[in-house]
Formats: structure tokens, sequence, C-alpha cells
């Protein structure tokens, strides 16, 4: 992962917008009490530095497109670990970023006015036997911190997995939706979770699981 850019996200100043207005603003003045020709030049300049001011901010697709490299990472490590190939046609691998936890002070607004968490979680899911494997990788984005840990569950052992969507308020207010992968023990106790992304391709493999998960749950009866 690039932190350069990553962290250039949360940091980066709109210095160069604001002299820019401010050159435009000097640029009016003298196209209204003096001279058109040269007012209209001045304000051509800071209208300049206003679009190269914008065009050299990181963007929120920059991050998302650094994440998504650590999940390649994860997905291909974890095919390696349990020498399976075709890794995408048998790992559900998802990656969001962690909200549950996070309020408006801990997240950060990033130059594309969006507010972020600094962590996010890849996810990689199969079945093998009666058993379902996750290994989940838990990163930051901004500096090399990270864990992995592994579940193993048994078919029998868990209920179906379930999608909850959950709010992130703010004063009253809904500051953003986001949604939890959840997997309970027959108990109805959360043996794992994790954020997942809204995708109509993840949930269909997502049902795929949940027909396994009810077959051995019929076999066993």
């Amino acid at each position: 992962m690039n932190y350069k850019t990553t962290n250039k996200y949360f940091t980066q100043k709109n210095t160069l917008m604001y002299i820019g207005i401010g050159i435009a603003a000097i640029g009016l003045f003298f196209t209204i009490f003096w001279w058109w020709g040269f007012g209209a030049g001045i304000i051509a300049a800071g209208v300049a530095c206003i679009i190269i001011n914008r065009e050299g901010l990181v963007k929120g697709e920059e991050v998302d497109a650094e994440v998504r490299k650590k999940e390649a990472e994860f997905e291909e490590k974890t095919a390696a670990a349990y020498n399976i190939t075709r890794a995408g046609d048998v790992i559900v691998t998802f990656t969001d970023y962690i909200f549950d936890g996070e309020n408006i002070m801990s997240m950060r607004k990033g130059t594309d006015g969006k507010f972020r968490p600094k962590k996010a979680m890849t996810t990689c899911m199969f079945m093998t036997g009666s058993k379902l494997i996750i290994e989940k990788k838990a990163f930051s984005i901004v500096d090399e911190n990270e864990n992995e840990s592994t579940s193993v569950l048994d078919l029998n052992d868990i209920s179906q997995l379930a999608i909850k969507e959950k709010l992130l308020e703010d004063n009253g207010g809904v500051l953003l939706k986001y949604r939890m992968l959840e997997i309970k023990d027959k108990a109805g106790v959360i043996a794992s979770e994790m954020p997942i992304p809204q995708s109509s391709v993840l949930y269909d493999r997502i049902s795929d699981i949940n027909r396994e998960i009810k077959a051995a749950h019929k076999a066993e009866k």
C-alpha cells in the first residue's frame, strides 16, 4: 500500500485553492473598477490555481484502489496457504472499511469531503468438506499496522449467514449506513462478523454458502 497517497487523502490542504480565490477576487476588482482586459487575465490565473489544486488532490478512488491491492494480496496469500487454484472460483473475498466503533470524532474527512475510518478488513471465506474457513486481515490505511485471524466453523454448528445494515449516527442524524456479515452459532451467539460491501454478486455467493449450511442441517436430522 502506498501510505504516502493514503495519508495525503486525509492531510492534504487546499492552500492553492484559497490563493486562487484571492487572485480571482483581485482580478474581479480590476475588471469592475479599472481595466477589464487586465482583470480578466488575473481572474483566469486565479481559476487556473483552483483547477490545479482540485486536480492535484488525492481522491477517494485512489484510496479505494490501494485497499483493493491489499485485498488481492491477501486472497493470493490465502489461496497459497490452502493450495487453492482458481482462487476467485472457490474463495469468497470482500473488503470494506471498519465503521463499527467509529464516530464523527474518530474518523477523518478526506479531500473529497467523505468521512472514512483509517482501518479496513479483508475477509476470505471458503468451504472444505463440512467446514467453513474464514481468514480475516484487519489493516490500517495510514501505517503498517495489521493483524490476521483464522476461524474454522462446522456447518452443523452455525446458523445461516446474515447481512445486517447498521447506521453511524451523529447528533441524532444518520452520518452513513454500512453492513456487517454476521455468523452465529445455533444458540444465537455471534461466532464471527466482518464488514461487507453492498454487492449483488457477493450476496449471491453468500446465498450459495447458506444453501450448503441448510443442506448440512437437513442431513444431520
